[in-house]
């Protein structure tokens, strides 16, 4: 059973640091339009810190405990002990680390999806837990990090368009928008020397 929690709590946390929201929106284009879960990996998307760090807990109590459950099942067998523990750290490495983020490097964004509705039900669930979580973040000068510039906004309008989501005017509008942002005062102003006016 750790195993199996293991590979999932891996395969979670790849995807989560991995995914962004271009590829949710192209996502929905394909499966055509949002629902429940592209909205939740949105939104899990604006609290990424918070749902990787809740992740990672996870993935240490279950590292930690099984280890002392096996000692505590294998008491007074030191051999067996011994077998189980290398066999759980050859795990560990095969099936928590590298099948879990190759098979999420493959299936980055389905998994999100399908993964965004059941990680916000644990976030409310361990409500208590996140809340310490989001102060041990603050605390130590972490906060969520939004890594969408200029370039990715027009990305995402782009996949958007060829996804059928947006529109050919609403994708120029977006660009155009984004062009006039970096437009300055004096590219745009009229000089008060050429303007006319009337007393």
């Amino acid at each position: 059973v750790s195993f199996a929690l293991l590979f999932i709590l891996s395969l979670g946390e790849f995807v989560w640091c991995c995914v962004q929201d271009k590829d949710v929106v192209a996502y929905e284009g394909r499966r055509g339009g949002p629902n429940s879960a592209t909205r939740k990996a949105k939104n899990l998307l604006r609290q990424r810190m918070l749902a990787v760090n809740f992740i990672l807990l996870l993935i240490h109590l279950v590292t930690y405990l099984t280890p002392m459950l096996l000692m505590w099942l294998a008491r007074g067998r030191n051999g067996a002990v011994t077998a189980l523990l290398v066999i759980y750290g050859i795990f560990l490495f095969f099936g928590g680390e590298l099948a879990a983020k190759n098979l999420g490097y493959r299936w980055l964004t389905s998994s999100a999806v399908m993964s965004a509705i059941p990680l916000g039900l644990l976030l409310r669930v361990f409500a208590p837990v996140t809340w310490v979580l989001r102060k041990l973040i603050a605390l130590t000068g972490g906060r969520e990090l939004r890594l969408c510039c200029e370039e990715d906004v027009i990305a995402m309008a782009k996949t958007a368009e060829e996804h059928g989501a947006l529109n050919r005017q609403e994708t120029a509008l977006i660009r155009k928008a984004i062009a006039l942002g970096n437009l300055t005062v004096g590219q745009v102003f009229t000089p008060l020397a050429k303007v006319l006016t009337v007393p």
